[in-house]
């Protein structure tokens, strides 16, 4: 008898369905994030970009990262929350030293 997730195929199908039953999880509307400076990964679409504008709102500086799109969710973020400063860095996992010199970046800006 075979398992739920015994081959690659079920297993992502699972996962996907899964996802679309998922509630995510929520902030309360009244949390605030002034002055904190938080680094958003997968920015600059979905779920990602979504997170990042809320965080904008609510009073954040934000790190965007992501592999495209990165000027256009930088605006799109900057236009959600008034005042929010916003840094933006290409990062492609396929290529080898991209995470050490996104990291090796952000340990400058401090």
């Amino acid at each position: 008898m075979r398992r739920r997730h015994d081959t690659p195929f079920f297993a992502t199908l699972s996962g996907a369905l899964d996802q679309l039953r998922a509630k995510p999880p929520r902030l309360d509307e009244g949390v605030r994030t002034d002055g904190q400076r938080i680094l958003v990964t997968g920015a600059t679409r979905g779920r990602g970009l979504a997170v990042a504008k809320d965080l904008a709102r609510r009073g954040a500086d934000l790190v965007l990262l992501g592999r495209t799109r990165l000027q256009a969710a930088a605006d799109e973020v900057r236009a959600a929350g008034q005042g929010t400063k916003v840094e933006v860095h290409g990062l492609d996992l396929t290529e080898p030293d991209a995470v050490e010199s996104v990291m090796d970046d952000l340990g400058r800006f401090g």
